[in-house]
């Protein structure tokens, strides 16, 4: 039966081929054959940076040969298990300087999710609160909305009050909402 490479094991393949060059700038290469028609069974060979960005989320990826799946790696988790450390499933990788394109290992740290939630919000990295267009509401509304549920008041009388839909009051209630104010 085959085994099902884990990502962490891949980075571990990736780290340790001799045809991968991993810097410490955040970039990755790859010694591959030269294509076009001057190329003959892998010879002659070119190295050439392979990671990219991976369309989305603006992280640069790379995928591994060995991997049939296709599937990517984010390129910073890689620099950081080459040049820093040990890697934790249940640790995110932060851009220190909240530039998801600068790899270098410098500006790799390992954080919990809501660390690295609370970095993204204080770096202005992404809208929340009142930054939100569509927000009905201001952070001093939600300040009074959850100090009132948290004495126990009806989600449904505080929508009334504050002329808001009840599923708005109860995804503060529940945590999706308004998250990066705590009371």
């Amino acid at each position: 039966m085959p085994t099902i490479a884990t990502k962490d094991a891949i980075i571990e393949n990736i780290i340790n081929d001799p045809l991968y060059d991993i810097r410490p700038d955040g970039t990755i290469w790859s010694c591959r054959p030269l294509s076009g028609p001057f190329s003959t069974k892998g010879k002659p060979l070119i190295w050439r940076q392979i990671d990219r960005w991976d369309g989305k989320e603006k992280y640069r990826i790379v995928t591994y040969k060995g991997d049939r799946k296709g599937n990517y790696l984010r390129v910073n988790r890689i620099i950081y298990r080459k040049f820093i450390g040990l890697l934790d499933s249940n640790l995110e990788v932060n851009h220190k300087d909240g530039n998801k394109a600068n790899n270098d290992k410098d500006n790799l740290e390992l954080i919990t999710g809501t660390q690295n939630i609370q970095h993204a919000i204080q770096n202005k990295l992404f809208c929340c609160g009142e930054q939100v267009g569509t927000s009905f509401l201001t952070e001093e509304e939600v300040i009074e909305i959850k100090t009132r549920l948290k004495m126990g008041h009806k989600v449904t009388q505080i929508s009334r009050d504050y002329d808001v839909h009840h599923t708005a009051i109860s995804k503060i209630k529940a945590g999706k909402s308004w998250n990066h104010i705590i009371i």
